[in-house]
């Protein structure tokens, strides 16, 4: 959809922008016309800019995919070198916190008198 097309109601200031655009107009051509080499080095240091910056970014990216990549083989081989470990047996497949057992069972020793002693 299309917006409202602007129509400016008062005709001297648009006469004037007419003018003012028609002026300006002039004046690029006069500088294009004495020296068109200008612009296009500009353009083509620009695009160099670009390819520059480009450039960077890539290399920027690589390097953050490399350190990525390294972090997680450091991070494989810790888990690897751990699961090595515990299929020698090295470490405890599940840990058994004999406080907390022995804490169940003080638990239910003060409640009437019920342990696991004169339960039968």
């Amino acid at each position: 959809m299309h917006g409202r097309i602007y129509v400016e109601k008062n005709l001297a200031l648009e006469k004037q922008r007419e003018r003012t655009m028609k002026s300006h107009l002039d004046k690029l051509n006069e500088i294009n016309s004495t020296n068109p080499k200008r612009f296009k080095d500009v353009t083509r240091s620009s695009d160099m800019k670009l390819k520059y910056h480009n450039a960077i970014r890539q290399q920027n990216n690589e390097f953050k995919v490399n350190q990525m990549r390294k972090e997680m083989a450091k991070e494989n081989k810790f888990l690897f070198m751990k699961l090595v470990d515990i299929q020698n047996g090295k470490h405890p497949m599940l840990k058994f916190d004999t406080a907390d057992v022995r804490g169940s069972n003080e638990r239910y020793s003060g409640l009437g008198g019920y342990n696991n002693n004169n339960l039968a």
